[in-house]
């Protein structure tokens, strides 16, 4: 699933074709991907800002109307700039699910939502009532660059969580927004903790670890467009590079590459997690597995 820098770097890459373009046509190919089909209209309207909101993006119109999208596991938002008239249909091997025709400065193109498991969603929402659900964005937790996703917030919510292991804690939504698998691996890596400990345990000095880690290694890889394994691309349908600095993540049974000893694997969640022995020794370790 894209998390925060790929979401971010999508945005960045929409960010100069569609703010100030007006959306002149959509279509619907495939409407189970629409939450609300039919309930608000953004067809005439123009895109003011794209924004983001933990793992969601927000294309925002000039009518107070909202357009989010949960990208998930295999979601694509792609420009076509070459291109300005949506078929009647599209194969079903291009997985295209909802196209947009879009007008800038005389310039017809198309922006289309391709996802090949359709998992993903967009739903049209207006801005007055974006942040008021209990569901979705409107339930997330800080931004990790936010002032209040500090050590002290992050001690103050572990606390709440009993034995819940300090993986799962990062990985919650409603704790830290944005945060998945990939960097949760790395920041625990970085920060020198074991990801099976209790997040209960945690102590001011490693959290204030943890969100210096966090924000550095964030920004690392929105510097590098983001992380590309199988899925992730941009708007351009460009691929990240950051996989070429990972430590951890998707590493297990290698060497670590600060001390040489093999990495682990473990079952946490649900979620596979990579983490060094070594390097992030552990106490009161829970739910491990093979």
């Amino acid at each position: 699933m894209p998390e925060l820098p790929e979401v971010e770097n999508l945005r960045l890459s929409l960010l100069p074709a569609l703010v100030g373009a007006r959306l002149n046509r959509l279509v619907v190919y495939h409407p189970d991907v629409l939450i609300n089909p039919g309930e608000l209209d953004p067809v005439g309207h123009i895109c003011l800002d794209i924004q983001r909101r933990g793992k969601y993006l927000r294309l925002c119109f000039d009518n107070d109307l909202v357009m989010e999208v949960h990208l998930r596991m295999t979601g694509h938002l792609l420009l076509r700039l070459d291109e300005s008239i949506l078929p009647p249909s599209y194969p079903h091997s291009e997985h295209i699910h909802v196209g947009y025709e879009w007008e800038k400065d005389g310039r017809a193109f198309l922006l289309l939502y391709q996802d090949t498991r359709r998992f993903g969603r967009i739903e049209l929402i207006s801005h007055t009532d974006l942040d008021a659900r209990s569901t979705g964005s409107g339930n997330l937790g800080p931004e990790p660059f936010a002032d209040e996703c500090n050590a002290d917030y992050l001690c103050r919510r572990a606390v709440r969580h009993s034995r819940m292991p300090l993986k799962s804690f990062l990985l919650d939504q409603n704790v830290i927004a944005g945060l998945g698998n990939i960097y949760v691996d790395e920041i625990l890596f970085a920060a020198r903790l074991n990801p099976l400990r209790p997040a209960a345990e945690l102590t001011v000095d490693e959290a204030e670890r943890i969100v210096s880690h966090m924000r550095r290694i964030l920004k690392l890889a929105i510097a590098a467009k983001g992380t590309t394994f199988r899925d992730y691309v941009d708007g351009h349908n460009l691929k990240g590079s950051f996989q070429e600095q990972l430590f951890v993540y998707g590493r297990g049974g290698e060497p670590c590459r600060i001390c040489g000893t093999t990495l682990a694997n473990a079952r946490i969640g649900g979620r596979n997690t990579v983490y060094c022995p070594t390097c992030q020794p552990g106490t009161g370790a829970v739910q491990e597995s093979p």
